[in-house]
């Protein structure tokens, strides 16, 4: 289509040379290109007046029905039918039924029975962890079996050799998997994601398994999400790469990054972001932040592609690295 839209203009030479830049950033945003050139583009249009901003890719899914069933590991745990939460006494007041539900999601559908027991009950003999399991995976079955629809065949949870495995249905969702999905989309298409880990980054506010306690298992699990959110974060955050990111996913990383100092990923993002915002002083902070952290902590220095992002950002502030 934009060809057609080049060769229409080619041969009007009467048309304003406006219509042909609009389609070089249309372009330019479908295969999302390199920073420079993209930044060079949106020069051009701003000095023409052209409103770079209207200037996006909108990508139409259609209307996204709700899923069958989602669970929610963010905020207050829940699993829903179409939206809507299924009765609590479906659970049969099991709290740890959660938990474990939580636990089989978060490792891919399969956790032992040996690790169930050591996050629930600390140190339990093989039998009485059994015991103990089997009316969770009841209360399990029952939460699952109150979502009555056409794929409630497709989900299972059994319990073999020592391992418990949940099977859910193809459709079937929940937020934390949603946000993995996001991530890896974002990957592979920044520019077009863009939308998608915003909302992600809205949902990552939420405290994980936010009723289910502070005892020890409730905390160990909860801290186990926000060590993966963390790690999702920065990449979550390529989507605004070579553009002014939202104060949200600054915020985001700027808490990753103050719960791990050390991590390299974390830093050069959330230096890249400050610089791409304009704020090169506190990208020059993180930066020495992380440079400490590896230091004193690990005893190893800034890898060079963040020493290097760092002079950069320096020789725009007229300064040299210390």
């Amino acid at each position: 289509m934009l060809d057609e839209l080049r060769v229409e203009l080619d041969s009007s030479p009467h048309e304003l040379p406006t219509h042909r830049l609009r389609a070089d950033l249309l372009q330019a945003e479908l295969d999302d290109s390199g920073t420079a050139a993209r930044a060079a583009l949106e020069e051009r249009a701003r000095r023409l007046g052209i409103d770079v901003d209207a200037i996006r890719v909108v990508v139409d899914d259609g209307d996204v029905a709700e899923p069958d069933l989602r669970v929610r590991l963010l905020g207050r745990f829940a699993i829903e039918r179409r939206g809507a939460p299924i009765p609590e006494d479906a659970w049969s007041g099991r709290r740890q039924a959660k938990m474990l539900l939580a636990m089989l999601l978060m490792d891919g559908g399969s956790v032992t029975t040996d690790h169930v027991a050591e996050m629930l009950w600390g140190d339990v003999d093989s039998q009485t962890a059994r015991s103990r399991i089997a009316p969770l995976c009841a209360a399990i079955r029952s939460a699952l079996a109150a979502c009555e629809d056409a794929d409630a065949d497709a989900r299972s949870l059994g319990v073999r050799g020592g391992t418990i495995t949940l099977q859910l249905a193809p459709d079937d969702r929940f937020d934390l998997g949603e946000i993995r999905a996001v991530r890896d989309r974002v990957l592979r298409e920044p520019a077009r994601a863009r939308d998608a880990a915003l909302a992600a980054f809205e949902l990552m506010r939420e405290r994980p398994l936010a009723d289910l306690g502070t005892d020890g298992a409730a905390s160990m699990l909860r801290d186990d999400i926000e060590r993966e959110l963390l790690e999702l974060a920065p990449q979550l955050a390529v989507a605004w790469e070579g553009r002014r990111a939202p104060d949200l996913v600054v915020d985001a990383l700027e808490r990753a990054h103050d719960l791990d100092p050390t991590s390299v990923e974390t830093c050069t993002r959330l230096v890249q972001l400050h610089v791409d915002r304009g704020n090169l002083p506190a990208a020059s902070s993180a930066f020495h932040r992380t440079r400490g952290a590896l230091r004193d902590q690990l005893g190893m220095s800034v890898p060079e592609h963040l020493a290097r992002l760092h002079a950069e950002a320096l020789a725009a502030l007229g300064m040299t690295s210390a």
